[in-house]
């Protein structure tokens, strides 16, 4: 039974254009396969200041500025650098030698590939549309606080950290999914549903990630996790292949999905967001939370996709305000306002991109829903570009904000 099947449908005439993009350019594949393209003993490289390989960034914004937080994946150290969120808005953009800071802490005990990483809640509640949806992780027990999610391409797992301290973290998790059962294959993205599917309920969030080698959505019921430890758990829902498997394979599943990297839940309008890395396409799923109990081998309802589009290989991707915002490594940060109202090969209704955007691989990307700043990681030059988006009118735009992490262990 097609999911979809009372759902809107675009009929677009462009359809085969956004099958045609495999395989995309060859930096592209290697930076996004870097993750499970080895063995997790890649030997750190670059300047002092440099970062190796970061895959992930995510922020947790509080109405408290000082609570706030950044986390960064970093795979070539397989470890987790944290931040104060104030120190990403703190130096103002443009700037010849970007400020460069150092983390207040890491994690490093448990990754072997760290990739994807996420905050749950990602903001205070009382800055959440969705705050009485918010349902606490049952491992992590009650009051909600902020929960850290962290994917592994290595270890093909999942990380939980519980009541998560930035200042001291705990080094070891205290829920880790990994094992045969969970299918995880290269994980990299991660997002989480805290809404009820359509005429049922749910007692606790559900977890989606995307499976870069698996070409594939998963997604985790974490009333499974009743409490801290290992569990080798089977999933409960997600998007099937959209090839055989293999990144970069031509098409041979319904779904079309091909290495997708980023994802994203929109909690305010039930909506699943994926990066279809590997064919170019951003993949709307309105109504997302059937898939975190059923799987589905439909192609995606609403798409962008096409010349008009810009998009190339979309990676980080989120929703505020019904506002999509995708970061391409093509060197474009792509946003389109009322992102469910059209889709297909449409110009985005603000595009950041040109020398005086300095965009060359923007990757990660992540919100501050309280401040509606928008920070991206570029992977050349391991920056962190702000944006605030009270003034993010598009173009050839500086960042509002613009710093350096300082990884400490590379030497």
């Amino acid at each position: 039974m097609k999911l979809f099947q009372n759902n809107i449908r675009f009929s677009l005439s462009f359809t085969s254009e956004k099958i045609s993009k495999l395989p995309f350019l060859a930096s592209s594949l290697s930076a996004l396969f870097f993750g499970f393209a080895g063995c997790g003993q890649n030997t750190p490289s670059g300047a002092a200041n440099n970062l190796n390989f970061s895959a992930g960034i995510a922020m947790y914004a509080s109405s408290t500025a000082t609570h706030s937080f950044v986390a960064v994946t970093d795979y070539g150290i397989r470890q987790v650098l944290l931040y104060p969120g104030t120190d990403l808005t703190q130096y103002p953009s443009p700037s010849t030698a970007p400020t460069q800071i150092s983390p207040v802490a890491t994690i490093s005990g448990p990754f072997q590939g760290p990739s994807g990483v996420f905050v749950y809640p990602h903001a205070t509640s009382t800055t959440l549309t969705y705050a009485s949806e918010i349902k606490a992780i049952p491992a992590c027990g009650t009051p909600i606080t902020p929960t850290l999610i962290v994917t592994d391409a290595v270890a093909n797992s999942i990380s939980i950290f519980c009541n998560f301290s930035y200042i001291s973290p705990k080094q070891a998790p205290d829920v880790i999914i990994q094992g045969a059962n969970t299918q995880l294959s290269s994980p990299e993205g991660v997002a989480v549903d805290t809404v009820p599917k359509t005429g049922g309920t749910i007692t606790a969030p559900f977890i989606f990630v995307t499976n870069l080698a698996g070409s594939n959505v998963l997604a985790f019921d974490t009333s499974k996790i009743p409490s801290p430890g290992t569990y080798n758990l089977s999933p409960s829902g997600g998007i099937n292949p959209g090839t055989n498997g293999t990144p970069g394979a031509p098409q041979s599943q319904p779904t079309e999905l091909n290495a997708p990297a980023g994802i994203y839940f929109s909690n305010d309008t039930n909506t699943l967001v994926v990066a279809n890395t590997g064919a170019g396409t951003v993949n709307l799923y309105p109504d997302g939370a059937l898939f975190a109990k059923n799987f589905s081998n439909d192609p995606p309802p609403i798409f962008y996709a096409g010349g008009n589009t810009y998009i190339s290989s979309p990676v980080g991707v989120w929703v505020n305000n019904n506002t999509l915002y995708v970061a391409d490594t093509s060197g474009n940060i792509l946003v389109w306002d009322n992102f469910l109202s059209s889709g297909g090969n449409y110009n985005p209704t603000r595009r950041i991109n040109g020398p005086n955007a300095n965009l060359n691989t923007p990757y990660g990307l992540t919100f501050d829903s309280i401040n509606e700043n928008l920070f991206v990681f570029q992977q050349t030059g391991d920056a962190i570009y702000g944006y605030n988006t009270q003034i993010f009118y598009g173009g050839d735009t500086p960042p509002t904000y613009d710093v350096t992490p300082v990884n400490p262990e590379l030497k």
